[in-house]
């Protein structure tokens, strides 16, 4: 029998009627014959009750600290901040029932997700599925809260941002499942941001290293993490609107490219609130600058990294730039530029020979259109830095220059059974 785990996010909880379609969805499943696990975010954006960023502005009122530079604050933000999806979990499993559908709703440690003790952001170890196994095999569907797990001590914890999408895909490698849907309020993974670039279109197969790139780069479908356990146990991702059919299928990259064949999986990735900064020395201080960059806080803020012979130039969030400015001008023979309100654009896909061209045709045409390209860097792709107040053009242009609203349909990867959750139109 066929096993999907199902990802509700948050969004898609928020209202009643979505939560029934929802339901909906998991009934067709289970009468096709078709064993489900759920796992649910926390309901909700900002000030929905139970929102994690509502929960977020609670513990803000008493706390001034940060909760990661102090262990027990840590802690008691970790078991807050849980409320959100072990309410979810709760209120999905009783509308299971009430539609007749055997369900239970599961909390991380009876779900056996054993994490490492960084609360907040914490990793987990292993799984031991047991109880979930039990309850399917009792023809119940467990409703596990996402985002969190419980340390060997049995502390609990939480995994970060988009943590619930990493729950859904450990469970699918621990369970062997044949498929992990993560459902969403957006069609699928786009070649670029609908709101920005309106012929963007849905990019229907990619290798779990393309959206790793992706992630990487920008976009924020789904969470890295999840995406990196999905390559490391090859499970099969499907990304999809709730209700929907079609979506976006990540599979392991050889069976990508026979789908795609000579289709390159590109896509643009942006990321704005961005700032530029160049570093220059003498040639005494570039052993010291190399040190430096090599040290892992920093080395972890910066992007689109780029060296040359007296200095380097590399991204980072307008957020990170105080501390980053604060350690690099504690080095004296530095020099240091920053530009603020930047923003990089990524072409995703492309790499050696490749990415050499398009670098090439891509600061071309961006000249042709008079939009000034700060920098630009390729490596696994081609990314460039403009101005924020350029980013909608460039991202149009690219993707224009790209021709990525005129890819053509792929074939559908899926066997047919996988269909039978489906809310046709």
């Amino acid at each position: 029998m066929p096993l999907v785990v199902q990802k509700y996010g948050g969004t898609v909880l928020r209202d009643p009627g979505d939560r029934r379609l929802a339901v909906t969805e998991i009934q067709r499943a289970r009468e096709a014959g078709i064993d489900v696990v759920v796992v649910v975010s926390a309901m909700g954006r900002a000030p929905d009750p139970y929102a994690t960023d509502t929960l977020l502005d609670l513990a803000r009122e008493t706390c001034m600290v940060d909760p990661l530079l102090d262990g027990t604050l840590a802690r008691n933000l970790d078991i807050l901040l849980s409320a959100g999806e072990v309410a979810a979990a709760g209120l999905i499993a009783l509308h299971l029932c009430s539609a007749g559908i055997p369900a239970v709703a599961v909390t991380a440690a009876r779900a056996g997700l054993i994490t490492s003790s960084e609360f907040g952001r914490a990793r987990i170890l292993r799984i031991e599925p047991a109880e979930l196994l039990d309850a399917l095999r009792q023809g119940r569907t467990p409703v596990v809260a996402g985002f969190q797990g419980v340390t060997e001590a049995g502390e609990l914890t939480t995994l970060g941002r988009g943590g619930s999408d990493t729950t859904a895909v450990a469970l699918g490698a621990a369970l062997d499942a044949d498929l992990v849907e993560i459902v969403k309020d957006v069609e699928g993974v786009m070649t670029a941001d609908p709101a920005l670039v309106g012929s963007a279109s849905l990019l229907e197969v990619l290798s779990h290293d393309d959206l790793i790139a992706l992630s990487g780069m920008g976009s924020r479908v789904v969470q890295p993490r999840a995406v990196e356990l999905g390559r490391l146990h090859e499970v099969p991702i499907r990304v999809r609107k709730l209700g929907h059919k079609g979506g976006t299928y990540v599979m392991p990259g050889k069976l990508a490219f026979e789908i795609n064949g000579d289709l390159s999986a590109v896509a643009l990735a942006h990321q704005d609130g961005i700032a530029l900064l160049s570093l220059s020395t003498d040639s005494d201080g570039v052993a010291s600058l190399r040190r430096l960059l090599g040290v892992p806080d920093l080395a972890g803020r910066l992007q689109c990294l780029a060296m040359t012979a007296a200095g380097a130039t590399a991204c980072l969030r307008e957020e990170d730039l105080p501390a980053v400015t604060q350690q690099v001008r504690a080095h004296p023979t530095l020099r240091v530029e920053v530009r603020p309100h930047c923003a990089m654009v990524s072409i995703v896909g492309p790499a050696g020979s490749a990415a050499s061209e398009l670098m090439a045709a891509a600061l071309t045409d961006l000249e042709s259109v008079r939009v000034p390209v700060l920098h630009a860097q390729g490596s696994q792709g081609v990314s460039v830095v403009v101005d924020s107040a350029d980013l909608r053009r460039a991202l149009s242009q690219l993707h224009t220059m790209l021709r990525l609203d005129a890819r053509p349909a792929t074939a559908d990867p899926l066997p047919s059974w996988a269909h039978a959750d489906r809310l046709v139109g």
